[in-house]
């Protein structure tokens, strides 16, 4: 293939795409088998726990999705300025002169890559040991991308020709400098994303959001039917609330941390210290309904 900067190689063609593409189907069918089975289901920990797991599923199903179209669109991208590797909304390039040599990938010592003494399957992107694997293929078919600190494994279809087509543009020199890195596009760009103070913030609030949920809705078949919120001077009961209304009262709680997650999002560009109050206030907000809750039930 051709491309405007240089040549552009496909990986070796692999089942990685229409496998993460099966499990993605898989995981959607068991979040919607988990919503299926909280239907007509009393408030318990009983209806907390397929919650929980429609979510995690329909998560995984975003994240299997997400991979499935990065392995359908992985391309590898050499030009007299540099390597590109196109994996979903990420561009990761590595200037020319940075790279010291591309060779066979079995000419290098790389360690298998297990996990739990697994090994992991071949088209599985992701750092293992000090080396980058954006391969699809076994290292005997697969080249080595090695620079002063880092090894990327790479498999394009045609694994001569890209060693070539490096080893053309050595010596032609670069039209720009590039930067060594990764670039994200679209969504997948977005300052948030990167920010670890503020990301971990807000997945504190959704942590302490689903605990007060789980919490609540554990405690909730032992509440009294009838429960006193407001008391006069003598501590006597004046006002009484059915025990669904302080459930509905606990459940604000992550509608106010949904509120609160997208404004943050749409307004962290403008102001980031106002998205980590909102999330910070978010997460307060999680603590403050629990805390009222059992001072109400006493």
């Amino acid at each position: 293939m051709s491309h405007p900067y240089g040549q552009s190689f496909k990986p070796i063609k692999h089942p990685g795409g229409w496998i993460t593409l099966g499990a993605t189907l898989f995981f959607l069918a068991g979040g919607s088998w988990a919503v299926a089975q909280m239907r007509g289901r009393p408030v318990s920990a009983g209806l907390f726990w397929p919650a929980m797991a429609a979510l995690a599923a329909y998560g995984l199903t975003l994240g299997g999705g997400y991979r499935a179209l990065a392995l359908f669109r992985l391309r590898y991208f050499i030009t007299r300025n540099g390597l590109e590797v196109d994996w979903g909304a990420a561009v990761r390039r590595i200037p020319l002169p940075a790279i010291t040599a591309i060779v066979p990938a079995e000419e290098i010592d790389l360690p298998p890559r297990r996990i739990f003494g697994l090994l992991l399957p071949v088209w599985w992107p992701g750092r293992w040991r000090g080396a980058q694997y954006w391969a699809t293929a076994p290292l005997n078919q697969a080249v080595a991308v090695q620079t002063e600190t880092q090894t990327f494994v790479l498999s394009p279809a045609d694994r001569a020709a890209f060693i070539n087509a490096w080893q053309v543009r050595v010596p032609l020199g670069p039209t720009q400098d590039w930067a060594q890195g990764i670039t994200r596009r679209g969504w997948g760009g977005y300052p948030l994303w990167q920010d670890r103070v503020i990301m971990r913030l807000g997945l504190g609030a959704i942590s302490l959001a689903a605990i007060l949920v789980g919490a609540v809705m554990t405690a909730y078949p032992a509440w009294p039917a009838a429960i006193p919120i407001r008391f006069n001077a003598l501590g006597q009961a004046v006002s009484i609330a059915n025990r669904q209304y302080l459930l509905g009262v606990a459940l604000s709680g992550p509608l106010i941390l949904l509120l609160n997650l997208g404004l943050g999002i749409i307004l962290y560009k403008k102001d980031r210290m106002l998205t980590a109050l909102l999330w910070f206030m978010a997460a307060v907000v999680q603590i403050g309904l629990w805390v009222g809750i059992r001072l109400a039930l006493g």
